[in-house]
């Protein structure tokens, strides 16, 4: 009943590869923050134990038998990580497949588990190694930093970019700026964490706003139109007639039916496909057709050349040039009905129905419609502004009318062809939101714990000459806080460009040659920005109220 080759059958699973491809480049995405923070938090946890590491040397014990303690103590960590995220990614792995089982059939066996276990060992590995490179700092350490509390009472440099006396602002909004411009590499974690996040957020919201635009017919190749019917048993009714005039005879009747209920159409009109081979040459190629009916060629977007007006004239997409090595301007030759016929290519366009391929005929042109595949549906323009200001009134009202068709706006019509993408990753937007919320929270608080262990001696010295805990707080959040604001607005700046190198493939993979990405200023410039930002810094407020503990009998510690 159906031959084809494995390739065709591969690419009617391609909205559940961009499904999957966009939630790879998060992954990827995150796994870059997971390595960020993997360095982070060793780093700090070997900070946090400078006492330990002085006494231990003190007492004889050598770099590399230290080093040895925590390797030790990274890889059972690792490793009882590991094991609990290969338990629950059995469970969680099955979720995922579970709407591709349904339309694929595949060998059930212990191949993925010993794939997902082997990755675990992996990460394993990983883990152990990050610990080894970052644990090389302790060779740093010596016993004068357990006697003096990680201070060493010598600085042979100034720490100092600006200048108080020419400031004009608080004294902890310059300390704040002060020590980020002089000591930048200790917030870079917390910078390069800020700009990923952002990116992680943008992506999808990107995606998903531009497969919900108004402009997703356009590159589907279709024409515009307020809503569609669809009507499948009546479509297949049409293509066993298979004639023209029958396309047209359904057309009129619909748009009678419409007008008897005072709906008032400008105009009905179709698309149908066909399944043609297009040879230049040597070289052939079987591909997706359309003939729009009751439509004009000057409706539809080129990227290149003139649209056709003769019967000989056809556009072609570029996927489908490329597969025969045409050009615009040249002659091809398309099969249809039993005999084959020249055509000029009078221009190209791009296209993301059917993987990218695409010939289209003028309504002159008379093809044999006993070879028809199919039809887009009957496509309704109103001729009123104000039914088109109410439009879902006008389909609730034609979806009455119509009880045995479905009547869909053209991005609903859309978003069933392609499988609902956009709904799908929805959800995705809240939990990549939430994930990097928690990653910021967790990079800040552990900062801060850091900066509180490092800095013990100055803030007492502060306390002593009348720095109360508020200013305290403020003088430490005002620092994360410029932080913060720069990573998350170069991530903002930088966001849509990325997704274009990213998420940007995904629509390649469908056939567009170039995606200009709708973005909502409002999500991508205020409301997830401002959510990360504020939400980053109320956690860093919280954990800064341990300042508070700190007696001013702790300067005696300062350098």
């Amino acid at each position: 009943m159906f031959g084809s080759s494995r390739e065709l059958v591969k690419t009617t699973y391609v909205m559940e590869m961009v499904i999957a491809a966009v939630i790879l480049l998060v992954s990827i995405c995150l796994i870059a923050i997971s390595v960020i923070m993997l360095r982070f938090t060793i780093v700090f946890t070997i900070n946090e134990d400078f006492k330990e590491i002085g006494i231990m040397k003190a007492i004889g014990i050598r770099d590399s038998s230290i080093r040895k303690l925590y390797i030790a103590k990274y890889f059972v960590m690792a490793l009882s990580g590991a094991l609990l995220g290969f338990a629950a990614s059995i469970p969680f792995s099955q979720g995922l497949l579970l709407q591709v089982t349904e339309k694929i059939v595949i060998e059930e066996g212990g191949g993925s588990i010993l794939f997902q276990l082997l990755i675990s060992m992996l990460i394993v590995g990983v883990i152990v190694l990050f610990g080894y490179l970052s644990t090389g700092k302790i060779r740093k350490f010596s016993p004068m930093d357990a006697i003096r509390s990680g201070n060493r009472g010598e600085r042979f440099r100034k720490k100092g970019v600006f200048q108080m006396k020419r400031s004009h602002v608080k004294a902890t909004t310059f300390l704040a700026c002060n020590d980020v411009a002089s000591e930048l590499r200790k917030y870079l974690v917390l910078f390069f964490t800020s700009i990923i996040g952002v990116w992680l957020v943008v992506m999808p919201i990107n995606t998903i706003n531009t497969l919900s635009s108004e402009k997703i017919g356009a590159w589907f190749a279709l024409t515009e139109c307020d809503f569609y019917l669809v009507q499948e048993d009546k479509v297949a009714e049409l293509i066993v007639q298979g004639t023209k005039q029958g396309w047209y005879d359904y057309l009129e009747e619909s748009k009678e039916r419409l007008e008897q209920d005072g709906i008032e159409v400008e105009k009905v009109t179709t698309e149908i496909y066909f399944k043609l081979r297009v040879r230049k040459g040597e070289k052939s190629y079987k591909s997706f057709a359309i003939q729009g009916l009751g439509t004009s060629m000057e409706q539809y977007f080129y990227d290149e050349g003139q649209p056709p007006v003769y019967e000989n004239e056809i556009a072609m997409t570029h996927v489908v040039a490329d597969k025969i090595g045409a050009e615009l301007g040249d002659t091809v030759y398309i099969t249809c009905g039993g005999r084959e016929k020249p055509y000029l290519i009078t221009a190209l366009y791009q296209s993301m129905n059917n993987m990218g391929e695409g010939i289209r005929f003028t309504e002159k042109e008379e093809l044999d419609y006993g070879e028809a595949g199919g039809g887009f549906g009957a496509q309704i323009t109103l001729k009123q502004e104000s039914d088109r200001e109410n439009l879902t009134e006008v389909t609730d009202r034609a979806q009455k009318l119509f009880p045995e068709a479905k009547v869909q706006t053209t991005k609903e019509f859309i978003s069933s062809m392609i499988g609902d993408i956009a709904g799908r990753l929805e959800p995705l937007k809240l939990l990549i939101l939430a994930v990097v919320v928690a990653i910021n929270v967790l990079v800040v608080v552990l900062m801060q714990k850091m900066f509180l262990i490092r800095e013990r001696g100055e803030i007492g010295m502060l306390k002593s000459i009348g720095f109360s805990d508020g200013a305290l707080i403020g003088w430490q959040t005002k620092r994360v806080m410029l932080v913060l604001f720069l990573g998350i607005a170069a991530g903002t700046a930088t966001g849509t460009p990325f997704s274009e190198i990213t998420s940007g493939r995904v629509f390649q993979m469908m056939g567009a040659e170039k995606i200009e990405f709708v973005v909502n200023p409002l999500e991508i410039y205020a409301v997830y920005p401002a959510a990360l930002f504020v939400i980053t810094v109320l956690a860093c407020v919280i954990a800064m109220r341990r300042v508070r503990s700190i007696s001013v009998r702790e300067m005696n510690h300062i350098e």
